[in-house]
């Protein structure tokens, strides 16, 4: 058996090298721009106008109709949705025709730019209510595009060149063309240090938000589509060829981000830290929208249509559980494209335990991969000073202990009971491993470029031993929880290295180190992935982690319209969290998901499982913490309720200025198994109570043998009893790996050292630890020694 997994083992490094050399040979030949094209995950919204603009508020998406058929009476004013675009009203602004939509996100007012005269008036109005009533604030001209900042408004038009307010609109300046001759403004976009308008021909940049303009010679002969202006980025694109130009320093230079002379790009979006731009081939047919989050050296086709001669019209998205991005096209098409949130697909690695509910995964952490810095035990490379006492998970949250525990961290901790079975996740071949931190240990080669490390393990009970390479399927018990190597209490630390140089060794340490969990943070990259440095061995770069789990994280998230009379609820098995109407002034995502084991509570001890995160976000990305109307948490006790005295549970949320957990008042249902609370902030929060059973057990040590001045002559036998004859008893000699004591033993070293010894009860409640100091000299080898022993000096006699 032995012999046909190792040929096997080779067939498939073989096999799997053939897959990637014609893979490699695929992508390789293509003369295009490299592209991952995916299944079409666009969907589209039923609002089948002719949109010229589409834009983000506060309260939802609005879109600006301009059609000229009217035959046909159009709106030709503004819609609003706030349900994601599911469904749209008619607001303001009715037949003036809206060319552009801008929202000034600090002052929250929308901005638009208008064609027809209505009232006598066009131009640029602006709406301090989400588009339901407007004001003409000037520029009585067919306008093209506005954008504003405070009491700066620009408004390009589409025949009088360019004009700029700094008082509000009270008072208009023409910046760009003459009196009545153009040129036609045809994009318009800033940011606080710089705004950018092009005229098609021309682009002009002005830094004192409007007031003076200068021409960029760079784009002199190129032909302006589109432009995009996200801090300190600018991303512009042109025609004849199709290019796309970026610069960081706010214009003053400029680098080729792509060439793409077979198609046109005529909208481009910056958001999430990656591109988007729509692309159209009249030649092919093809119209799709594209991604990149390394600014163009690598491209995704996000697949929305293979069979149109449309273009994209306007980009823009949205902040929430999950992002999401929507696109009008010139066929009068919206769609809208959700991005997947969590794991992007399923791995190969099962929950290494016999669980009772999946949310183990996440609710029995008890310290993360430090996404900052893995570097634990490297020597090499010490973990900087400035983020020595943080840990960065993967769901993007960084703190100090005992929030986060702990720094440098290059795995997982599972809080387990003492002797629960430890499963292999996956096939592979198992071998022991022993050091002095890590303990009993088993690493698992699965064959596919990954090895899973499990330490701490119970010397009995190990699938395999110290030289011996063995043969595991999923499942198999490999080992039990134990308190082996650098440990305090029974737990699982598991880690996964990578073969990033494909010798077989894995000897990636630290490079391959990678996060099971893979980097869940949707609104940032992963700092590890990116970590580039160099020591004694080399050049060495962090790796890039993929979600490995069978198993998804299962998070509970809702988008929260604030509609009269409702109420938002996330529920699973153990939690419930209910959301009233108006919890917040405008319309925000929330989310409930399974935390991380907290910090002990000196008072009280944690209830498992009872660790949540409820989080929120508003459509900028901002996260919401002090809501205007509580939020009600609910906690279903009834698995817990026979361990812990009920009318003590309480709880607790996580204060991050203090630094500590707060107590809440909590409410206690005991018909309905359940204590609930309310809050008006969000944040982590755990239940904590007083266990029926809180008293450590006492372990007595009994030494039996003959001494001579204080010294044993002969090796003693040493005997723990407890009070409780199911408690479990444990001893370490001299700190070093903990055993469970089954029969009397012998010491059988020589000198002065001492016995460390404690036991736990099946609730695991733990004893203080105690020691015992010994002096055993059978070859009457020793004479006057000194014993340091908790900063205080022993002398042994003769």
């Amino acid at each position: 058996m032995y012999l046909w997994n190792q040929i096997r083992f080779c067939l498939n490094r073989q096999l799997l090298f053939v897959i990637f050399f014609w893979l490699a040979t695929v992508f390789s030949s293509s003369e295009e721009f490299k592209v991952n094209a995916q299944e079409n995950l666009w969907e589209q919204l039923p609002l089948n106008k002719k949109i010229t603009s589409l834009e983000t508020t506060h309260n939802g998406i609005i879109a600006g109709e301009l059609d000229t058929r009217a035959w046909l009476n159009p709106h030709n004013g503004v819609y609003t949705s706030g349900d994601l675009g599911q469904t749209w009203i008619e607001s303001g602004l009715k037949s003036t025709g809206v060319k552009d939509l801008f929202y000034d996100i600090e002052n929250k007012i929308i901005y638009a730019a208008t064609y027809y005269y209505v009232n006598n008036h066009t131009g640029a109005f602006k709406s301090t209510d989400n588009g339901l009533t407007w004001t003409h604030i000037g520029g009585d001209y067919s306008s093209n595009k506005i954008w504003a900042r405070g009491s700066n408004i620009i408004i390009g038009t589409i025949s009088h060149g360019l004009w700029a307010s700094n008082d509000g609109g009270t008072t208009w300046t023409q910046k760009i063309g003459y009196g009545f001759f153009g040129p036609q403004i045809n994009g318009l976009t800033g940011s606080s240090q710089i705004v950018l308008a092009s005229t098609g021909s021309d682009l002009y940049e002005s830094l004192n938000s409007g007031g003076d303009w200068v021409q960029i010679a760079f784009f002199n002969g190129k032909t302006i589509e589109s432009i995009e202006v996200t801090n300190n980025v600018i991303l512009v694109s042109t025609k004849s060829p199709t290019q796309v130009y970026v610069s960081t320093n706010n214009a003053s230079s400029w680098e080729l981000l792509g060439n793409f002379n077979n198609g046109k790009i005529t909208s481009i979006k910056n958001f999430n830290n990656k591109i988007y731009f729509g692309k159209n081939i009249a030649d092919t047919n093809y119209l799709s929208i594209f991604e990149s989050s390394d600014f163009g050296l690598t491209y995704k086709d996000l697949g929305l249509s293979k069979n149109s001669f449309a273009q994209i019209l306007d980009l823009t998205g949205l902040y929430s559980y999950p992002n999401v991005l929507y696109a009008v096209t010139s066929e009068n098409e919206i769609y809208k494209y959700a991005f997947a949130s969590g794991s992007s697909q399923a791995g190969f690695l099962d929950i290494p335990w016999s669980f009772n509910a999946e949310s183990e995964l996440v609710s029995r952490i008890f310290s993360h991969f430090d996404h900052e810095y893995p570097l634990l035990g490297y020597t090499k490379y010490p973990e900087p000073a400035n983020a020595s006492t943080t840990t960065l998970n993967f769901s993007g949250v960084k703190d100090k202990e005992p929030v986060m525990y702990y720094s440098s961290h290059d795995g997982y901790d599972y809080s387990l009971k003492y002797g629960t079975n430890i499963l292999a996740p996956a096939d592979g071949f198992a071998e022991y491993h022993y050091c002095n931190p890590c303990g009993n240990s088993i690493k698992i080669n699965h064959l596919n470029g990954y090895q899973t490390t499990y330490m701490h393990l119970q010397k009995e009970g190990l699938i395999t031993g110290a030289g011996d390479t063995v043969w595991v399927n999923k499942g198999d018990t490999i080992g039990k929880v134990g308190m082996t190597g650098n440990t305090t209490g029974p737990h699982l630390h598991f880690a996964v290295l990578q073969d990033k140089n494909n010798n077989e060794l894995f000897d990636d340490i630290p490079d391959g180190r990678v996060d099971p969990y893979s980097w869940l943070d949707q609104n940032s990259e992963d700092p590890w992935e990116k970590f580039l440095w160099a020591d004694s061995t080399g050049q060495h770069q962090g790796s890039k982690s993929t979600y490995l789990w069978k198993n998804e994280i299962n998070s509970y998230k809702s988008y929260v319209q604030n509609a009269a009379n409702t109420t938002t609820t996330l529920q699973n098995e153990t939690h419930k969290v209910e959301v009233p109407n108006n919890s917040y002034e405008n319309r925000f995502s929330i989310i409930m998901k399974p935390f991380s084991i907290p910090s002990i509570y000196s008072e009280y001890s944690y209830i498992p499982e009872s660790s949540i995160a409820v989080n929120a976000i508003d459509h900028f990305n901002t996260a919401l913490v002090n809501l205007l109307q509580p939020i009600k948490i609910t906690f279903h006790i009834e698995k817990v309720k026979n361990i812990f005295k009920p009318e003590t549970l309480s709880f607790f949320f996580w204060n991050p200025l203090s630094g500590q957990w707060k107590k809440m008042e909590t409410h206690l249902e005991i018909e309905n198994n359940q204590i609930s609370t309310t809050a008006d902030h969000l944040s982590n929060f755990a239940v904590f109570g007083e266990k029926l059973d809180s008293a450590a057990p006492n372990t007595n040590i009994e030494i039996i043998g003959t001494t001579n001045s204080g010294w044993y002559k002969a090796q003693p036998v040493v005997t723990l009893t407890s009070d409780a004859i199911e408690d479990l008893a444990f001893y370490s000699i001299d700190n070093n790996d903990w055993q469970e004591f089954t029969t009397p033993f012998s010491p059988d070293i020589e000198g002065v050292f001492t016995i460390q010894y404690r036991s736990m009860d099946p609730v695991e409640n733990i004893e203080s630890v105690k020691d015992i100091l010994l002096r055993i000299d059978t070859q009457k080898k020793w004479k006057n020694t000194v014993k340091i022993k908790q900063n205080s000096f022993i002398l042994a006699a003769d």
